[in-house]
């Protein structure tokens, strides 16, 4: 590779700084890089580091006064074995702005191309390395033209591709590319997923069609545009309305439905997030971080709820023998707090109360909620008596004022 007349080789220590208020001001106001050609994926697949950094490649500089402008060989994506596109960018140092990017050898190049995308962007990213402490040289040939295909040297038929396709595509990914796309054109990955026309509709129709030289091909291949009917231009401009419509009339549930979703979840479920400073001793807390629960979610075609996720796996023993120790399983009734609290008073034992109620109520009563019981009640009569003898007093002090009204008032 020969260098330009007037150009030197790049290296780290003559390429322009270019800031990112300059790559957004020129892709925002250059004609050739706002239109439907550069947008979604491409332009995305066009900047990314894994492309740009492997098949951009002999750099080339030359300055004109403030005028500072970079040639480059980038590796077409699509047939790394082509010859290079040649490149060139115009960059104003003086007012740090980007005067043009052109592509001369791309069939696209004047709507703006990804390979002048690539540049652009690597050349970003060289902007924003930090100073080495020695001098990188860019004149060399780029990563991306020493591959082949996708990766095999030895991989040339389409069944070796087809192999290649399956050990990297798994149905965990499909099943995640499924749900993140439901949204279609309002979804990015959508536009990223479908890039070179390669579609969900258009995997089905290739695992179903049997010709090899039909309309099918033709349509991956590009030869063959579809242009909207009537039909297809209606159902496309009223899909996002018949959606917002839908899933407004998802949220008036039958008058018998309190709630559209419910959530069973075990005691000790999440993880106790404490406020203090960590001085104290942590108490015991009922949050252990088990997993266990299970999510229901009411669906209106089937008029029923159904399972949204489950996790079934405590991370603590469970059983019969530890149920009746969570304190709702033996709590007692006011009626049976009162009968508790009169036996006290006539002298019956903690032990002898504890096995008369368990028989009665056949839950685990423990000999320290009876003492509870008991310490409430107490507390309850001395502030019924305090509230009393403030009430006596404030009458009797009030005795004059009273009488004088009353008088008044006769």
């Amino acid at each position: 590779m020969a260098l330009l007349p007037g150009f030197v080789k790049g290296q780290s220590d003559n390429m322009p700084k270019m800031n990112s208020f300059a790559v957004f001001s020129f892709l925002g106001n250059n004609p050739n890089f706002i239109g439907t050609e550069i947008r979604g994926f491409k332009a995305q697949r066009s900047g990314r580091e894994d492309y740009g950094d492997n098949a951009v490649g002999y750099i080339q500089v030359k300055r004109d006064g403030d005028i500072c402008t970079v040639n480059a060989r980038v590796t077409p994506e699509h047939n790394v074995r082509k010859k290079t596109y040649s490149v060139e960018l115009q960059f104003n140092e003086n007012e740090e702005s980007i005067l043009s990017v052109q592509c001369n050898d791309c069939a696209a190049s004047l709507g703006g191309c990804k390979h002048a995308i690539a540049l652009l962007m690597w050349l970003h990213r060289r902007s924003e390395e930090p100073a080495l402490t020695s001098v990188a040289s860019y004149w060399k040939k780029s990563r991306l033209s020493y591959v082949d295909y996708f990766g095999n040297k030895s991989g040339k038929t389409a069944d070796e591709f087809l192999a290649h396709a399956s050990s990297q595509m798994t149905e965990q990914l499909c099943m995640e590319a499924m749900h993140d796309t439901v949204q279609q054109s309002e979804s990015n990955l959508w536009h990223e997923l479908r890039y070179a026309r390669i579609t969900a509709s258009r995997a089905h129709e290739a695992a179903h069609c049997h010709t090899m030289d039909g309309s099918l091909v033709e349509a991956v291949l590009g030869a063959k545009v579809i242009t909207d009917t009537a039909a297809m231009a209606r159902g496309r401009k009223l899909e996002s309305a018949v959606r917002k419509a839908l899933k407004n009339a998802s949220y008036h549930l039958p008058s018998e439905i309190k709630y559209s979703s419910i959530t069973y979840a075990c005691k000790h479920y999440g993880t106790f997030k404490s406020r203090g400073k960590g001085i104290r001793q942590t108490q015991f807390v009922m949050k252990s971080d088990c997993k266990y629960c299970i999510k229901f979610r009411y669906d209106r075609h089937l008029c029923g709820f159904i399972i949204t996720s489950k996790e079934d796996k405590h991370n603590h023993e469970i059983g019969p023998e530890f149920y009746g120790h969570y304190s709702e399983n033996h709590k007692l009734s006011p009626e049976d707090k009162k009968q508790i609290t009169e036996m006290f008073e006539a002298g019956a034992k903690p032990s002898l109360l504890r096995t008369v109620f368990q028989n009665k109520t056949s839950k685990l009563i423990l000999v320290k909620d009876l003492h509870n019981i008991r310490t409430l009640a107490k507390s309850k009569g001395t502030e019924m008596a305090k509230l009393a003898k403030v009430g006596e007093d404030f009458i009797n002090s009030q005795t004059w004022s009273w009488r004088r009204i009353h008088t008044r008032f006769r």
